[in-house]
This record gives C-alpha cells, structure tokens and sequence, in this order.
C-alpha cells in the first residue's frame, strides 16, 4: 500500500475522528465492563466508556494555551542549552531518556527547539547523546543531570568524558521535580515560553499538561534543567568575549573581543 499511512497524524486539523462507544460492543458484558471502568481515573474511564480519545490528563502546573507553537527559533540568541535526563530503560513503559534544548532570545523569551526522547541501552544512549551534540553544534551548551548516590555520579561523569571536546557540564540537582518545574512554568503562563513546531510536539505538550499527574516526567525534567540553567547565574558559561568584556570593565586589562583580533 505504498503512498498510505498506517496511522492518523494527531497534528493534523482535517483529520476524522470516529468514536467507539461501549454500546457500539454487543459481544461485552457491558454492565460488568461498565463496573471496572467506573473504578477508573476520569481521563480512563472516558476514553474506554465514551471513546473520547482526545480527553487528556491535566496536571497543575502547565496548561496547553500557555505555549504558541512557532514556525523557527528566535533571530538573536543570547545562550542555547541542551540539558540531558538520563534513563537506563531500553524497552518496555518505564522512564526514558530526553534532551530538551531550548534558547534564550535577546529579547528575553524561551524557545524550546528540540526535544529527543527515547528508550535505549546505555550504549545506544550515549551514542545518541553524542550525535544530538554534534548536531546542535558549538554553540549549544550541554548539561546532564546529575542522580543522586555513586551510580549517578559515575554514569554523569562518563557522558560528560563521551563528550569529550563540546562544552559538557554536571548538574546536581536539588529540590523535588515539582520545585524544578515552578519557574518554567511561571514563566510559560506569562507568556515568555515558545514552541518551534517539530514532529516531537504532541508527545511534549502532552507531557508538560499532564505534569506531575501523568506516568512520564523526562521531558519535564528535562526542560525544567534546561530552562534553570538559562534563567539563573549558576547557568552561566564564559565565552572567550564575555572574558574580555569583564576584564576590561573590571580589571584594566583591555583585552579587545576575539573578533577584532589578528588570527
């Protein structure tokens, strides 16, 4: 069947939506069915019992009108960051591995550009890892989240030698993953944050709207580091011209920036 899709494209505004209800079944036991499905969550139960697959689970902390979808990344960057979640799942349900890059425009707002997401042996993972850095370039500065206890700190410092040539930093973090995620989303309902269209947005979205009610967090946290590291001086990293800057505003040495030197 060349030149046809297997599935429906959930982005896609003129997509039919058919429903299938519970009574459309004759073959079940509806009443006994009917009895499980009420001990359900209320997004589960609607989907199974009304067949309104488009109901999502909403969380509290993110709402899906904060976020406009954009067709490119900001004209002037001030700083970009990939910040790693790392996960040892390679199969099955359970956690996975994301890298969330996002920019910071001059103008002060947020765009999240990319987002690799996936389920892969240790291995594979820092393959990918490694990949998704020469993709993104010298200009994007990497962050990978440090666990807590010697494993964590052990698989963190790997990355960080697999990586050896790109700007590639630990982050130990702090705090609960909720407590991570307020200043995002502050900053998301006030308006600040944008999303550059990309196959990756649904699942994104619909992560974040679900946030911290929904099984799945890595993009979450992923781009609560990415965005922490942006919006905070302990993010910072020093470029051969903001040296020169601050040493001849602050300590007389004058140096000119890199572009105005002889090679």
């Amino acid at each position: 069947m060349s030149g046809c899709a297997r599935f429906v494209d959930a982005t896609e505004p003129d997509r039919i939506f058919i429903p299938a209800r519970l009574i459309d079944n004759p073959y079940l036991d509806q009443e006994q069915y009917r009895g499980s499905l009420e001990r359900l969550d209320a997004v589960t139960r609607a989907q199974l019992l009304l067949g309104d697959w488009r109901v999502r689970p909403e969380g509290a902390m993110f709402r899906r009108r904060w976020f406009s979808v954009v067709e490119a990344g900001p004209a002037q960057v001030s700083r970009r960051i990939r910040y790693w979640d790392k996960a040892a799942t390679d199969e099955g349900s359970g956690a996975r591995t994301a890298g969330v890059r996002i920019a910071k425009s001059s103008e002060g707002l947020y765009y999240v550009e990319s987002v690799v997401a996936g389920r892969w042996s240790a291995l594979k993972r820092e393959l990918v890892i490694k990949q998704t850095a020469e993709a993104d370039g010298s200009a994007t500065t990497i962050y990978l989240e440090q666990e807590p206890g010697s494993g964590g700190k052990e698989s963190a410092e790997a990355s960080v030698r697999n990586l050896a040539g790109f700007a590639a930093h630990l982050d130990r973090v702090t705090g609960s993953k909720i407590e991570r995620a307020q200043p995002l989303a502050a900053q998301a309902e006030a308006g600040n944050v944008r999303i550059v269209r990309g196959p990756w947005n649904q699942s994104y979205l619909e992560e974040l709207c679900a946030f911290p009610l929904g099984v799945l967090k890595d993009q979450v946290d992923a781009s609560s580091g990415a965005f922490n590291m942006l919006a905070t001086p302990s993010g910072f990293s020093w470029t051969e011209d903001d040296f020169c800057t601050y040493a001849a505003d602050n300590l007389g040495l004058g140096l000119p920036p890199r572009g105005s030197r002889g090679s």
